[in-house]
């Protein structure tokens, strides 16, 4: 079960044009779906296991959203498992790209 506040993220990343909980063909289910991105908010420390699953979408752009405090930690695990996509805070205020 979310929390109320994983929900409140999901619901104002999506606006009014996105969809909430993407179901994949893999039965994997993706936070956000917005204008060909992808977003997946992670609040826990499970930073490895989003990053897994947005690196399978290869026709989306993909965002991978984490509290403040993890972002350093999601960059280093993004760039070992090559990852390519965007990292940033929970308001999308601080990113990093990576290539």
């Amino acid at each position: 079960m979310e929390s109320s506040s994983h929900k409140r993220i999901k619901n104002k990343i999506a606006g009014k044009s996105g969809k909430t909980e993407f179901v994949l063909k893999n039965k994997k289910r993706i936070d956000v779906v917005k204008k060909r991105e992808a977003y997946e908010v992670e609040k826990s420390q499970r930073i490895l296991y989003a990053l897994k699953k947005l690196k399978k979408m290869k026709t989306y752009k993909t965002v991978l959203r984490v509290p403040q405090s993890n972002l350093k930690t999601a960059i280093k695990k993004a760039l070992k498992i090559g990852f390519k996509g965007k990292i940033s805070n929970l308001s999308g205020t601080k990113y990093r790209y990576i290539k």
